[in-house]
């Protein structure tokens, strides 16, 4: 397949080993990934089995400190250091990349929950096609399964699919929209909730290629023109979704805990259940805090980096489509609108967390990485329920007014 590397502006990466990948991530075996371990004799060298079951799936073990059984004292990988790069398994090698089927072409995305890529060091983006696509042929090889057989079409609208055309049109138009930063970011949000609400009205079965984009354009213009409506603050009922919605992102299992024993696991999702109702009715006392605040002491830097973002989530078609639970175009548009509140929120909880009385440009940082490590993840964000709560918000300018509740700056209230 063609390997499709988006051109997201600006953004860079290299690997500083940094090692929270190490501890953070639960890395999934190919069965070549298996049998190279095997072949390499870690009997007696590390702490614990090589890999271990978790389901169905075969994955890397951890040791009790919650670092890979292969991560050195010094921070490296053992396998690496032993074996070369090429021998390390395939998730370790792809990571902070991802490689998804879509529209006739494997796209790359990229993941923001590396600190590296949040903080954009290192090589341009395309520096590193060469690798990508050596790892495009790997996981072909090791997982035929996932490029063979008929697709399942992208949905610009649910029940309606979208062209390849199509597709290239809207996420040029969005990714336009988004770049204006000589916009305040509120207003460039404002203006593609009206998008995605004036499209969702439309009658998507009749306008198809190219009177789909005489109407994209149309209501561009009109978009631009709606940017000083008045607000209603977010009620009550918006809020308390707001905070279910981020406990899903919240709540990052670890290893152990995801391999815990029926009785263990029964208590801990109990636990969970209680936290859950806690922070959804703000009887957390961070949970309050968080929603109580307004002071803030991030900068223009936020607003830049929330921007890079959400540019890198739509060029690289990973808020729709087989890269986000197989949502619509319309619906994955309006769950990216969602992030952004539910960031400005995590980012006062965090501050909240800590004893601070408001949050910085750290704390935005921080809960970028927390909203991606989950997008596309987390199947309770892909859950029939997670829809059912973006479709009510999207009512009654209820994302909006969420973006005005909890804006990621203190002057960019909309």
């Amino acid at each position: 397949m063609n390997l499709r590397l988006a051109d997201i502006p600006g953004q860079r990466f290299e690997c500083r080993g940094c090692t929270t990948c190490c501890r953070d991530l639960v890395v999934h075996l190919t069965r070549r990934d298996i049998d190279a371990i095997d072949g390499q004799n870690w009997t007696g060298r590390i702490d614990g089995p090589a890999y271990v079951r978790l389901g169905r799936e075969t994955v890397l073990n951890h040791r009790a400190d919650g670092g890979c059984v292969f991560l050195s004292p010094d921070g490296k990988c053992r396998i690496h250091s032993e074996y070369g790069a090429e021998a390390k398994p395939l998730a370790c090698r792809l990571y902070p990349f991802t490689l998804e089927p879509e529209s006739g072409a494997l796209q790359v995305g990229i993941r923001f929950d590396c600190p590296t890529v949040a903080r954009n060091d290192g090589a341009h983006l395309t520096s590193h096609r060469p690798a990508l696509t050596t790892l495009a042929r790997a996981m072909s090889d090791a997982m035929p399964e996932h490029f063979v057989g008929p697709r399942t079409p992208t949905l610009l609208a649910p029940g309606r699919p979208a062209s390849d055309r199509e597709l290239d049109d809207i996420v040029k138009r969005v990714d336009r929209l988004l770049a204006a930063e000589h916009v305040p970011l509120p207003i460039r949000l404002r203006r593609l909730c009206t998008l995605t609400d004036t499209l969702g009205q439309a009658r998507l079965g009749t306008i198809r290629d190219e009177r789909l984009v005489e109407l994209l354009d149309l209501l561009m213009d009109d978009a631009e023109a709606d940017n000083h409506a008045d607000l209603d603050p977010a009620d009550g009922r918006q809020r308390k979704l707001l905070r279910q919605h981020a406990f899903a992102h919240m709540e990052h299992i670890t290893l152990a805990q995801a391999r815990a024993s029926f009785i263990a696991s029964l208590s801990y999702r109990w636990g969970q259940f209680q936290r859950s109702r806690q922070i959804a009715n703000a009887v957390d006392g961070s949970a309050a805090h968080a929603d109580a605040m307004t002071p803030a002491n991030s900068t223009a830097e936020s607003g830049r980096f929330v921007t890079r973002y959400l540019r890198a989530r739509v060029l690289t078609y990973s808020t729709f489509g087989s890269a986000y639970y197989g949502w619509s175009v319309l619906d994955g548009l309006r769950s990216l609108i969602l992030a952004v509140a539910t960031v400005g929120w995590l980012a006062r909880y965090r501050a909240a967390s800590a004893g601070r009385d408001s949050f910085d440009d750290k704390d935005i940082l921080h809960a970028v990485g927390v909203v991606d490590r989950a997008a596309g993840r987390a199947a309770e964000l892909g859950a029939k329920s997670a829809r059912l709560r973006v479709g009510y918000l999207q009512r009654e300018h209820g994302l909006l007014r969420l973006l005005a509740a909890y804006p990621i700056m203190a002057d960019q209230r909309p």
